[in-house]
């Protein structure tokens, strides 16, 4: 079984989007249907900054076990989904949401209907952000290691007014 905190690096990432943010309060909703092929590799849903490709939100979910995973701003673990072990080839709808004030980014991920809070991060508004799916590689070539996703949707909302916590 696959017990380490997996990292960016070890999956093949596939962008199938972009996201330019317009104003200085908005959210962001980006969702998608993932399909693990093996439930003893790794799947991922990501909104990466284009800038640097390490700054923004990578959900991995293992679907043996249901672990889901930041793989981007080191907070491991944020939780398990219930219905684990999940089956290959079973699509999983993955929403992320994303809050942005200013350069702060304030996040969670719903991952087949269960919510899980994700870290907050910071970083340059002004760069693109790719959405991204993909699986982890095993033998660590990334060439040819797509993974199967359908419905994808993005919708990005500027709040009215100013906004305080």
């Amino acid at each position: 079984m696959n017990l380490e905190i997996p990292a960016l690096e070890q999956f093949s990432l596939q962008a199938v989007d972009e996201i330019r943010f317009k104003g200085s309060n908005e959210e962001l909703k980006y969702s998608v249907e993932i399909e693990p092929q093996s439930i003893t590799s790794r799947i991922i849903v990501a909104l990466i900054s284009q800038k640097d490709n390490k700054e923004g939100m990578a959900v991995a979910i293992y679907p043996a076990t249901g672990e889901v995973c930041d793989v981007c701003n080191g907070g491991g673990v944020i939780g398990y989904l219930s219905n684990a072990p999940l089956r290959p080839n079973q699509p999983i709808q993955c929403e992320l949401n994303i809050f942005r004030f200013g350069k702060n980014f304030v996040c969670n991920a719903n991952i087949g209907g269960e919510t899980f809070l994700y870290p907050a991060f910071s970083c340059d508004p002004t760069a693109p952000m790719a959405a991204m799916v993909g699986k982890e590689c095993h033998s660590g070539s990334k060439a040819h290691h797509t993974c199967n996703w359908n419905h994808l949707s993005i919708e990005l909302q500027e709040f009215d007014g100013v906004i305080a916590a």
